[in-house]
């Protein structure tokens, strides 16, 4: 974890990846991550991912403007080791749910917060 510009760590939040817009999110005990970047054509784009987890279907895009108001903004079937999902908000606060095929939760990523 850290801040891009600086490159200090930063508590609490996943790491910046410089250029692309995207940090990361980790739950305290899961394997699902996101990380969001703005959608040069509108909205943004989140990318979830969960290595190893073979019951995941889909993932389920949760986006806010405060990470205490998260609400569903789209999902996307599980497709390979990351699964690009375009959603029409640009939060600026993502999270993603697992769901397995009968759209139980299975875990939910840390939230993010999109920095533009």
């Amino acid at each position: 974890m850290e801040d891009a510009a600086a490159g200090r760590p930063v508590p609490g939040r996943g790491p910046v990846i410089p250029g692309l817009h995207r940090r990361l999110g980790w739950p305290s005990g899961g394997q699902a991550a996101v990380a969001a970047r703005v959608n040069p054509a509108g909205g943004s784009v989140v990318y979830a991912s969960w290595n190893g987890a073979t019951e995941l279907d889909t993932w389920t895009v949760l986006a806010g403007t405060t990470a205490g108001a998260l609400a569903k903004a789209g999902s996307q079937r599980r497709a390979g080791f990351e699964t690009a999902i375009t959603v029409n908000t640009k939060g600026p606060y993502f999270a993603a749910a697992a769901e397995d095929a009968s759209g139980h939760v299975l875990a939910q990523s840390a939230t993010v917060r999109l920095e533009e």
